[in-house]
């Protein structure tokens, strides 16, 4: 393996140092991929689904030089998943959040992974999409301290990671689907969003930042963040030298306003090192575009030479071996105690977790609505989601395990007036009702809440109801302000384990949502 050397590279090595390569359109964009990665011409790629993982292993085959690899690990990689950020700092644990870190460097550098998208320092907001659990808290404090631990973990196992997604919007809105537009001044974003930033800076060696799509009206009424030099110098200002990568340039925010082709040039005009552009775009596409901009002289010979510099700084800082191939005692017992420290008790008074062993009991397990992919598919699609149907059948089995003599009923998170009929008549014929939901975060999804449906049928049958199951989106417990009791976790997976230990009283849940709760 050979470090590169600036002084020596082509002007083809250069540009392609500034694009994370991710995935491919056809086969011949495969082998153009491959061609790249042998001439040293490709400066990282994104490691992620069945296809990408195959051609990530033939590049690491061909690749002579250290080759960013990078995926995103916000809950872990291979054996070593866990809960999401937010169930994180449920635990109020930061020792803990530092081993799950080490423990993901450990398991993604076995594939060679060395460049993590994984940590997020953007506050949670109410009704936002896709980030209520991809976020810490929404306070910088708490923020900074487990952003802290975590960036530590991943470099300390020879891994660069990136802190996102800068500089940390704090709208209700989807950047996947569109713009989102906030209005805090340069000095307000020091003095908040920018905290973590600031402090993994100081405290953690940050090797990394992801810019994100959000336009901060105040400082660049053109250019959203992640293409506006004003908001990117604001960060290079602060004594931030290390590389700075976009978030993925086929959002909406980027691909409905700013062109598929030019936004790539801009983002690296504006202070961007590298790329990760429109998936819908071949890596050859990008590549001859970069080309054009730097021969009309829209890419300067300075940025160039700047960002390429930390391109290969990375690469260099990424070789790093981590400290060992397995997971240690330490490691797992951090993976199992996140599962257990993410869930709360919210109780009225005189309840506990545990419920009543001598009652007739009714569990309403919601599960997502199956559907066709395409007018033209009469097949419906085999979700391979935690909240499938066949999954739900599965919950159901390990809830009559616990609770042999219960009715269970599983109806979809947009009921049928004939499931919620169901649900009510059964609800009468019980003493009483658990009702087990979930919000899914995603991104293109416009809302993770409970839908109306949902909230109407647990509001009809609130008297009935004994304890209501929460696992997602925490913003909407305040729904159940009348709830006698609210077992939830910002997570599924092994969490749910022991939430229904909780409700047999065979545990009892010590996590505190970092948030606050109407």
């Amino acid at each position: 393996m050979e470090f590169m050397k600036l002084e020596d590279m082509t002007i083809e090595q250069k540009i392609g140092h500034l694009i994370v390569a991710r995935g491919f359109i056809d086969d011949e964009d495969r082998q153009y991929i491959l061609e790249m990665v042998k001439k040293r011409c490709v400066g990282g790629y994104q490691y992620v689904g069945a296809n990408n993982r195959k051609l990530g292993k033939e590049i690491l085959a061909v690749a002579d030089y250290p080759i960013l690899i990078c995926g995103d690990m916000e809950s872990g990689y291979g054996e070593a998943r866990y809960t999401n950020h937010l169930g994180i700092s449920t635990s109020n644990d930061p020792k803990m959040a530092n081993l799950l870190a080490r423990a993901t460097a450990v398991c993604a550098k076995r594939n060679g992974i060395n460049f993590a998208w994984a940590v997020v320092a953007d506050p949670t907001v109410k009704g936002s999409p896709g980030r209520s659990g991809r976020a810490f808290s929404d306070d910088p404090e708490v923020i900074s301290k487990f952003v802290v631990e975590m960036i530590k973990g991943y470099q300390q196992e020879g891994m660069i990671v990136s802190l996102k997604h800068y500089p940390s919007h704090n709208t209700p809105y989807d950047t996947h689907m569109k713009k989102a537009v906030c209005y805090q001044t340069k000095e307000e974003l020091l003095n908040k969003n920018l905290v973590p930033y600031l402090r993994a800076m100081k405290e953690a060696d940050l090797s990394a930042i992801m810019t994100g799509h959000a336009m901060f009206k105040n400082i660049d009424d053109v250019y959203i963040s992640s293409l506006s030099k004003k908001v990117i110098d604001i960060i290079r200002e602060e004594g931030f030298d290390g590389l700075i990568v976009t978030d993925s340039l086929a959002m909406m925010a980027i691909a409905q306003n700013y062109g598929k082709y030019e936004c790539l040039a801009t983002a690296i005009m504006a202070g961007n090192d590298m790329v990760l552009p429109n998936y819908r775009l071949s890596y050859k596409e990008s590549f001859e575009y970069l080309m054009k901009a730097y021969e009309e002289g829209i890419i300067t010979e300075e940025r160039l030479n700047e960002a390429v510099r930390r391109v290969l700084t990375a690469q260099e800082r990424a070789s790093k071996p981590a400290s060992t191939t397995e997971l240690t005692d330490e490691m797992r017992e951090a993976i199992d105690s996140a599962a257990q420290k993410s869930i709360c008790g919210i109780y009225k008074e005189g309840y506990t977790a545990k419920l009543d062993e001598n009652t007739k009991k009714l569990f309403v397990l919601l599960c997502e609505n199956e559907y066709q992919n395409s007018e033209t598919d009469t097949a419906e699609i085999k979700l391979s989601s935690p909240r499938s149907r066949e999954s739900m059948v599965q919950k159901k089995a390990e809830i009559l395990e616990l609770f042999p003599d219960a009715k269970v009923l599983i109806i979809n998170e947009f009921p049928r007036f004939s499931e919620n009929e169901q649900v009510c008549y059964y609800a009468s014929e019980t003493d009483e009702t658990i009702f087990y939901t979930f919000c899914s975060p995603a991104a293109y999804q416009g809302s993770n809440c409970i839908t109306q449906r949902i909230e109407s049928l647990i509001d009809a049958n609130m008297e009935k109801i004994s304890a209501i199951i929460h696992v997602g989106n925490p913003y909407e417990i305040s729904k159940f302000k009348d709830a006698k009791r609210i077992i939830t976790s910002p997570s599924g997976g092994k969490t749910e384990d022991y939430i229904l230990k909780a409700l047999k009283g065979e545990f009892v849940p010590t996590g505190k949502l970092p948030v606050k709760i109407d």
